[in-house]
């Protein structure tokens, strides 16, 4: 991935997709200041939480095509503690993730031996972890909870 200079421009997806403390703001709902395809009202002041989030696609992953507001999915890397860097998925719109973008997108990191969190806007989580890793068993306990799934997958 190379860092482009891309730029947020319309793109709201983030609005929705994660929570902002400093706004009390909740994960799934929209942020109050987004602006529908025009930005964030407050962007120049925006806090914290905002101003450090930048999404994989800011960072140079997929094309232009794959902005996060026309694919419905948000990107991020995130350290699990217990397995290592994960490739987080955000579900902007409801059922991105069974769409083709979405299948293959979580097929390509899984084939790259990342585990992929998929978490919907329900706040239901999946997380895939690629049959590479032999995760032990007490760690993929650890990993599920009630909201979250874990599934052993092959990389195709």
């Amino acid at each position: 991935m190379t860092d482009l200079a891309r730029t947020c421009g319309s793109c709201t997806a983030c609005c929705k997709t994660h929570e902002v403390v400093e706004l009390h703001k909740r994960a799934g709902k929209w942020c109050q200041f987004r602006v529908k395809e025009h930005g964030c009202r407050i962007y120049e002041k925006r806090p914290r939480g905002c101003v450090e989030f930048k999404c994989q696609w800011l960072k140079g992953h997929g094309e232009e095509s794959d902005r996060p507001d026309r694919t419905g999915i948000v990107i991020d890397f995130l350290p699990l503690k217990s397995i290592g860097k994960m490739m987080v998925l955000y579900e902007g719109t409801i059922g991105a993730f069974g769409s083709e973008y979405g299948k293959a997108l979580a097929a390509h990191y899984v084939s790259l031996g990342y585990p992929v969190l998929q978490k919907y806007q329900s706040s239901k989580e999946v997380l895939l972890i690629p049959r590479t890793l032999q995760t032990p068993l007490e760690k993929l306990k650890e990993l599920a909870g009630v909201k979250r799934r874990v599934l052993i997958v092959e990389a195709r």
